[in-house]
Formats: structure tokens, sequence, C-alpha cells
């Protein structure tokens, strides 16, 4: 079966976090034929994540990672930066849902952090990262109910929190536009197009990075093919971690596979 790529990401040159950063080093696009273990489609948070795990679970596999544009330039990079670590349904009055699985949300999220900040601490990631915790700020008397309502949720949690008045969230914000506030102190800010591009800068030894090379045909089968602008990767596995490939694309040999957790990012 092949697989064919109608779209491709645009520069549209107005990624502010991309573009504070200095230039990158020269990208290494895909020539020639290369042939992998493992492809990994997408080095966003997800591609990363999945190439890296998969460096650490197979050791001696050879992994190669594919990307149509430079790491950092896609969604990953263009977020607002916080890592969270309690629920946030918003979907709900209060953020908080049932109490079992929140619990349980809080520890995959933490516990991503935490494997996050090892990676950043190990390998020097300059990514403006600080554990400084997230406000909830409010202005009107209906949403001085909701931090309320939220306060509760997190009391039946037994998280830690701090309801803040308008002078502390002036003195915190340096405006007195809002009446009232809820610090909670577990999320982690970054520069996320800073982060990426150390995420990929740090891969493990057997992890090839190709970026500038768009994937404008795939030939599924028993090794996939991956065809771009100037070269062909042959694969035997590969990782689709971006979306689920839908069932008649993959053939029964072949493994599809998401990466490990990731922090929530906004």
């Amino acid at each position: 079966m092949q697989l064919k790529c109608r779209f491709l990401p645009q520069n549209d040159g107005r990624c502010g976090w991309y573009e504070l950063l200095p230039p990158p080093p020269a990208s290494t696009p895909l020539r020639g034929e290369v042939k992998a273990d493992w492809v990994v489609l997408g080095a966003g948070l997800a591609g990363l994540a999945a190439a890296r795990r998969l460096a650490e679970l197979q050791p001696n596999a050879a992994i190669a990672i594919v990307d149509a544009r430079r790491v950092g330039f896609g969604a990953a990079g263009r977020n607002s930066g916080f890592m969270v670590d309690l629920p946030h349904d918003l979907n709900s009055h209060n953020y908080t849902g049932d109490q079992s699985a929140d619990r349980k949300l809080i520890r995959l999220n933490r516990g991503a952090i935490d494997f996050m900040r090892s990676i950043v601490q190990q390998h020097a990631i300059e990514c403006d990262w600080r554990e400084q915790g997230k406000l909830h700020g409010a202005v009107e008397g209906r949403a001085v109910q909701a931090l309320e309502t939220f306060a509760k949720g997190l009391s039946a949690l037994g998280e830690p929190y701090r309801e803040l008045d308008t002078r502390e969230m002036k003195a915190i914000t340096g405006t007195d536009f809002y009446r009232a506030g809820v610090h909670a102190p577990g999320a982690v800010l970054v520069q996320p197009a800073a982060l990426v591009r150390g995420l990929g800068a740090s891969l493990p030894e057997n992890v090839r990075l190709y970026e500038d090379s768009p994937v404008r045909e795939i030939e599924v089968g028993r090794p996939h093919k991956l065809v771009t602008d100037k070269g062909r990767l042959k694969a035997p596995d590969w990782c689709w971690p971006i979306t689920p490939m839908p069932p008649s694309s993959v053939s029964s040999g072949s493994r599809a596979g998401f990466c490990p957790s990731t922090p929530t990012a906004a």
C-alpha cells in the first residue's frame, strides 16, 4: 500500500519562540539510500520522546527520526510553554473530575515532569526552566466563584495551593486588574522552542535525526519505504506518534506506537 502526503507544514514566519533563538546549526536532510531498524515520523515532543525511549529500550537498534522542518519550528515550539501537573479539565466547573482518575493523572504528569527535568539537567538544556507554579486569576464575581470551587477541588485532592487577594495579585502581576487568584506550585514554565531544540540535540547516539526532509510517499510493507525529496529510507518498524494510523494503512507485520508520557503542554 502506498500513502502519499498531500499537506506539509508552511513557513508562516510568525513563531516568536523560534525566532528568539539563535540560528541552529546546519540541518542534516535525508539523502540517498538509508536503512534503519526503526523510523519515527515527526520530531515534535511526541516523536522525540518516542525516539529517545526506543533508543533506551533497544540500544543496539538504529533509529531514524524524520521531520519536514527544523526541530522546534512546529507545534511543539509554539505552545504557551508551561507543563501542568494538576488536572486541567476545561469542561469541568472546577478543573477536576473523578478523584481516582485525577490522582492518577497527577502522578502521570509529575512523573513526566520529573523525566523531563532529568533530561534538561543531564544535558544542560538552556530553556528558561522555571518551577514557579501557575496562577489562576479572577476579575468578575462569577470568576471569583469559579476560583473558590477550584480551590475546593484541590482541597479534596489534598493538593497545596494559596488563595490571593487583589493586593497579592498586584504584587505578583504588577496590575490591580484581578480581584482574586489561586497559585498552585507544581507547574513548570519553559521556552518551548528552546526545550524542543535541546531535546533534539541531545538524542542518544543510536538515533539519527533528519530535518528538512518532508516525506512525500510511504510504501507500507516489510520493510516500510519512505521517500523524501533527496532520499529514501527503509525500516521494518515505524512509530507515528502524532496521529493514530488508520488500520488499513498498517501491514500485519508492522508495529505502530506512541511515545511515553510527556507533560501536558498548553
